[in-house]
């Protein structure tokens, strides 16, 4: 009789042994996506709060494709995947979004483009536009950014060699929007 109360004893402490297990894995599982999301929410606040920061302290913004430029010059909200503008000693600053490469990348005005965010599924940035004073006495086109709204959605990579990612899908969207302080009258 003991050794078969031995063998039942046995077979409740590994049930109980396996129970446990997969609980701890599951608590390393939920771990590890939490440790990607909090990553990928601060890579994607930062590259956003990099943007929103020179859109607000640069001027002579507007888009980089030639429909939405028409389009803004003449007055509509248009959304464009990148923003042209110049920082206070005129040299020129782009953002834009490298889709194949899933990247946003800042160009300066030599050429040299630098990543930003990585991961990006989806960049874009609607443009307000709005008349300058002298514009507006003379009736010529929208020359200035009344406001920026950028959208980002940022997707964990899977095993970056910058971070620890283990677990892919992970997504954030952000949206922020801004308005260009030299801009005002």
């Amino acid at each position: 009789m003991a050794v078969v109360e031995l063998l039942i004893a046995l077979a409740i402490s590994g049930m109980v042994l396996a129970a446990v297990a997969y609980s701890v894995d599951a608590c390393f599982r939920a771990y590890s996506i939490n440790q990607e999301q909090s990553d990928l929410m601060q890579r994607a606040r930062t590259g956003m709060h990099r943007i929103i920061t020179t859109i607000r302290t640069t001027n002579a913004h507007q888009p980089l494709s030639a429909d939405a430029l028409l389009a803004f010059k003449e007055g509509i909200v248009v959304s464009d995947s990148g923003i042209a503008m110049f920082d206070a000693d005129d040299r020129p600053i782009n953002f834009k979004f490298d889709a194949p490469r899933g990247q946003v990348l800042a160009v300066d005005g030599a050429g040299n483009e630098y990543v930003m965010l990585r991961g990006v599924r989806k960049f874009e940035i609607k443009f307000e536009p709005l008349r300058s004073e002298q514009s507006a006495r003379t009736g010529g086109p929208y020359d200035k950014l009344l406001r920026a709204t950028v959208l980002v959605t940022v997707q964990t990579t899977g095993n970056a060699l910058d971070i620890d990612e283990t677990v892919a899908a992970q997504t954030v969207t952000l949206s922020s929007s801004v308005m260009p302080r030299r801009n005002i009258w």
